[in-house]
């Protein structure tokens, strides 16, 4: 009929809506069906029924300029936005209730927000259930809240990778302050040496004294020290990294080993001494060794005079056995 305004086609089981639907209409009741969208092109429509359907999406408002009450309930709706919401320019009823709303925070800041909208939503807040996300399942739209994270996720993101940074470069900062690192591998290597069978008292050393020294001090060290100690009568056999060291074998092993084949600790202290990370092992397996054997291995050669300032903290040891030995001066 040319001049129809109401019409009632729910029940149906009807799949889609075709253009033979006269846009004379006024009224449209199209639930209990099968429809899983509404296209069709109604200009004087002003109340829809389409519940009991499997709508996702509002029926879109350019087709339905005149809507003034529309019953969507009991579909497969997951949200409606403030646009698609606000594009219904003369809509006072909606009754979008029991639906699987997804309740993300773009969706809950605009109907928990927006002004006037409990007045055009019908059965609010009672039928307005989220589905997901699974913090607030079963809680109104209404009263449901979401945690900072879940709302700005890459804002929430970007400040963990960042505070984790930062953790990670003070972690780094201290340790490279306190020298954390270097007291670590301190303790493992002295745990690897104590693994090892202690020495008997008929032990017999290979060295009369191990020769710890900077590198930079070596001119002095070689070519004057260690000249007058092996041609002295009786001559001193001394080990020398440079030169008894086995080639292959890992630093601190030979440290390790040298040692404890040798007699005595010879250290020829120096500005160059304290700055050398290696004198620094091969003062620490000393220390060791003169507590673990309570043996007074250690022989103190101050090559030139060291400020107290200038000994870096870990040095500790050294100001301990400078402060209760008697060292020599050369």
């Amino acid at each position: 009929p040319e001049n129809l305004k109401y019409l009632n086609i729910s029940g149906t089981q009807i799949p889609k809506l075709t253009t033979c639907i006269p846009q004379t209409l006024e009224v449209l009741d199209v639930s209990s069906n099968n429809l899983d969208d509404f296209r069709l092109k109604l200009p004087r429509l002003k109340e829809l029924y389409v519940s009991k359907n499997k709508l996702k999406t509002l029926p879109d408002a350019p087709f339905i300029p005149n809507l003034v009450a529309l019953r969507i309930s009991r579909n497969k709706l997951t949200s409606f936005s403030k646009e698609e919401f606000g594009s219904f320019r003369k809509m006072e009823t909606l009754d979008a209730g029991d639906n699987n709303f997804i309740c993300s925070c773009e969706f809950l800041s605009f109907i928990q927000y927006q002004e006037g909208i409990a007045n055009v939503l019908a059965n609010w807040p009672e039928n307005y259930i989220c589905d997901s996300p699974s913090s607030v399942r079963g809680q109104q739209v209404k009263a449901a809240r979401l945690s900072l994270f879940e709302c700005h996720r890459t804002l929430a993101v970007s400040l963990i990778c960042i505070l984790v940074v930062l953790v990670i470069l003070l972690i780094v900062t201290l340790g490279y302050k306190l020298h954390v690192i270097w007291y670590m591998k301190m303790t493992w290597a002295w745990l690897q040496a104590k693994r090892k069978p202690k020495k008997s008292h008929n032990h017999v050393f290979c060295y009369d004294a191990f020769v710890s020294y900077s590198e930079r001090d070596s001119e002095w060290v070689e070519n004057l020290m260690v000249q007058e100690l092996e041609n002295a009568i009786p001559p001193f056999k001394l080990c020398l990294h440079k030169r008894d060291f086995v080639p292959g074998k890992w630093i601190i092993d030979n440290i390790i080993d040298s040692i404890e084949k040798s007699h005595k600790t010879l250290f020829v202290l120096s500005e160059h001494f304290v700055q050398s990370e290696w004198c620094k092992y091969e003062l620490e397996f000393s220390h060791f060794r003169l507590f673990d054997e309570h043996n007074d291995a250690a022989i103190l050669i101050l090559l030139e005079p060291i400020q107290e300032q200038t000994i870096p903290k870990r040095f500790c040891k050294l100001r301990k056995i400078m402060n209760t030995k008697t060292y020599l001066e050369w």
